[in-house]
């Protein structure tokens, strides 16, 4: 989506698992398939694990449920700012980049990516559901919510 906009140069995006089971793991098939389906460019990923340094790499990171906003907070601790869904739009909009704590180290942010469409629900996981279409489209709407902030 940042490619199709031509702003990715604004952008350092990356993936990471809160939990350690899919480790080193490429791609799982159904997801590539679905990602194929709605011609999303596939790209080489193994799983990796979030790590405490990430939240002075990264102004935001973003969570598709409580479970992982709770596997973030476990690893990161205090290095993040938590947002609440109320705020993560204004805040968005007034100041992307993260802040600094008193102690002068920078904090990403974290929230859940539906938080800002302003319905602040959870992104279905479909290694549960099954539904990786549906779990693509919600992707896709939290991701056109938060894009749409940059306009």
């Amino acid at each position: 989506m940042v490619k199709q906009r031509k702003i990715e140069e604004r952008f350092l995006v990356n993936s990471a698992a809160t939990s350690t089971e899919e480790i080193g793991n490429g791609m799982y098939p159904k997801a590539r398939e679905c990602l194929i389906r709605n011609h999303v460019e596939i790209v080489v990923h193994r799983a990796v694990q979030i790590r405490a340094e990430d939240a002075q790499k990264y102004d935001w990171i973003i969570c598709m449920d409580n479970e992982n906003m709770h596997g973030v907070h476990s690893i990161l601790g205090d290095r993040a700012v938590y947002v609440t869904p109320q705020d993560v739009r204004r805040i968005f909009q007034e100041d992307p980049a993260s802040p600094y704590s008193s102690n002068g180290m920078i904090k990403a942010r974290v929230c859940k990516l539906l938080d800002f469409t302003g319905y602040g629900a959870e992104i279905s996981d479909p290694w549960y559901s099954g539904n990786f279409e549906r779990t693509f489209a919600e992707i896709s709407s939290g991701l056109e919510a938060l894009l749409s902030l940059l306009d």
